[in-house]
């Protein structure tokens, strides 16, 4: 069991460097490149803290790993099509809404239009697993939790 969840974080971990790395390059690999590496980084950050949490903490709760989800899943959307430089000017949104290419141009807070989705979002979402996770209760039955971890250090 241990060597398994080592593995799928391990398996996790590498997905997102090459969700990153395709973001990074997307002028070179192309828009379907581009696309597959913003539909990653949108996955690690809206469901890489809950299944990390699910796999690993016995008290997680139904109500931290939605909250995660949610906030990864929007705080994600919203980096990518207005805040990150690359995407937004790619998929013209905030062109069309706002004519401008990303909500940051001319302010001085431009440069942060550099900075990859998942590293912000990614970081928010594990964020928000770990307080509502310690404000909340779980909200299985312990013995069914304890039958899960069985032989589990």
């Amino acid at each position: 069991m241990v060597v398994t969840q080592i593995g799928i974080l391990v398996a996790i971990l590498i997905s997102a460097f090459l969700a990153y790395l395709g973001n990074m390059l997307h002028t070179d690999i192309g828009l379907i490149a581009q696309a597959t590496s913003i539909f990653f980084g949108l996955c690690a950050a809206a469901f890489l803290p809950t299944y990390i949490g699910a796999l690993y903490f016995k008290r997680l709760s139904r109500r931290a790993a939605i909250w995660s989800i949610l906030t990864g899943f929007f705080t994600s959307f919203f980096w990518i099509f207005f805040i990150h430089a690359k995407n937004s000017t790619t998929i013209g949104l905030t062109k069309l809404l706002f004519d401008r290419p990303h909500l940051l141009a001319g302010t001085g807070l431009e440069k942060l239009a550099q900075v990859d989705a998942v590293l912000i979002t990614f970081p928010l979402s594990l964020l928000v697993i770990i307080v509502v996770g310690l404000l909340s209760k779980p909200d299985v039955d312990p013995a069914h939790i304890d039958t899960c971890f069985k032989g589990v250090n």
